[in-house]
């Protein structure tokens, strides 16, 4: 069974797809596009545990973890996939505003909260589990919506770096950084911003989200044991 901490994108979206090609079981939780997840038809008709968290609230990832444990259920991969950013072009905003201090929760403590109370548990660290961040190729680009968020994933790379260190006699965990793909966070500088990354980029064009997707999933289920603590970029050599 694969848990998913942020379902409700374009990337969980097809993250899900593919699981489910895949016959892999699924727990995935969200928070703003919980009932968008809930209403879903291929959700619905499918054997997907959807529960909602916010990852800003320790009790919500607390009951993540109690209810896999409650219900003894065999976890053998995490995908974190929550973020938060805002268009810095659009508004510039200050450090001291809300949604540039969201930024930095979300990112990186909400991140934090999952990683302590997956190893404070010992039944979850007793078998090996894989682990999965969403982070992005912003971090060598340095090109991204804002540079809050940029640093947010530095900071959770760094983080992850960290737990793949202390942790790796249980825990398999890596981060893939993806390149430009069109969301809901991205669709407002989408347009423009694909034409001169496109032209920066070896490959011709985006990696697409479906490439993005399979590679996470493998990362989750299948990845030697032996690739620790490694950031793999997928943005068709944007970053070489």
């Amino acid at each position: 069974m694969i848990l998913i901490f942020g379902a409700n994108g374009t990337l969980g979206r097809c993250l899900i797809k593919k699981a489910l090609e895949e016959n892999l079981s699924l727990i995935i939780t969200s928070n703003s596009g919980f009932e968008e997840l809930a209403n879903d038809p291929i959700i619905k008709k499918s054997s997907i545990q959807l529960i909602k968290c916010d990852v800003l609230k320790r009790s919500d990832v607390q009951d993540i973890f109690k209810h896999i444990r409650v219900n003894n259920l065999s976890i053998k991969g995490i995908i974190n996939n929550f973020a938060y950013t805002y268009d810095e072009r659009v508004s510039p905003l200050s450090s001291e505003e809300d949604k540039v201090r969201n930024v930095l929760n979300v990112n990186y403590f909400g991140l934090s909260s999952v990683f302590e109370e997956l190893v404070s548990d010992e039944d979850f660290t007793k078998d090996r589990l894989r682990i999965v961040n969403v982070l992005s190729n912003s971090i060598k680009t340095l090109n991204a919506s804002n540079h809050h968020y940029i640093s947010s994933k530095v900071a959770a790379e760094t983080l992850t770096k960290f737990y793949a260190k202390k942790c790796s006699d249980n825990l398999t965990i890596n981060n893939i950084a993806p390149g430009l793909m069109k969301s809901r966070l991205t669709e407002k500088r989408f347009a423009k911003d694909s034409k001169d990354i496109i032209a920066a980029t070896p490959l011709g064009r985006l990696a697409s989200v479906d490439e993005v997707a399979e590679l996470t999933l493998y990362l989750a289920t299948k990845v030697p044991l032996s690739l620790c603590g490694q950031t793999l970029y997928i943005d068709g050599g944007r970053t070489l």
